[in-house]
């Protein structure tokens, strides 16, 4: 996890919008090791897989493409039945258009109840790895990944097996960045933003 941490400190110094993102989430944290210390005895981990439809675009300085695409993700999660806050380090691969997004990051959400069926609000934040199939043709080109964060809210209900099914709907800021490098000519760097609509769906074995 060290270099995920490097790679966001460094966004951290680019966008201050990241900066806010991460103060959110270490509130959350803090907020979690204080309700934790009475259960702490009985956390278990729990993986979780879901799918999702993603839907916006790509914002430059001057324009905006209209983009859609999928995505599959795996949640690692530390679950307590007693608590109503819940952990979880996520990965994910996306399809969009000829981009391909490969998000790690953390996420920490709130159930508005301890048992059974409930609501819940979450956020994660972290950095998705980037490839595209254009810019690779292209020498002299860099195409970068870069930090992203992701509010929303959704419903789980729990079923007979003590497995999970749930939706959520999402917001999806993901920033961007390709570089050009030619001998003799000075770097072009160019600096963009996914803003998206993130509606999934998955399971908590």
């Amino acid at each position: 996890m060290c270099w995920l941490c490097i790679l966001l400190t460094h966004q951290l110094f680019e966008h201050k919008m990241i900066a806010r993102s991460i103060y959110i989430i270490l509130l959350f944290l803090l907020t979690y090791s204080m309700k934790a210390q009475d259960v702490v005895d009985k956390w278990k981990f729990k993986p979780s897989f879901s799918l999702g439809l993603l839907n916006g675009g790509r914002a430059t300085s001057s324009t905006f493409y209209f983009k859609s695409g999928i995505g599959g993700y795996a949640h690692f999660n530390l679950i307590n039945e007693a608590s109503s806050f819940r952990p979880s380090v996520s990965v994910g691969v996306e399809r969009l258009n000829e981009e391909v997004l490969m998000p790690i990051g953390l996420e920490y959400s709130i159930r508005f109840k301890d048992k059974g069926n409930s609501g819940f609000i979450a956020i994660s934040g972290g950095y998705a790895l980037s490839f595209h199939e254009t810019y690779e043709v292209f020498e002299g080109y860099e195409y970068y990944g870069g930090a992203f964060f992701n509010p929303g809210w959704g419903y789980e209900w729990l079923l007979k097996s003590d497995s999970r099914l749930f939706i959520s709907t999402r917001y999806r800021h993901q920033f961007m960045k390709a570089e050009y490098h030619e001998e003799g000519v000075d770097k072009y760097t160019d600096r963009f933003s996914y803003m998206m609509l993130q509606l999934t769906t998955g399971i908590i074995f």
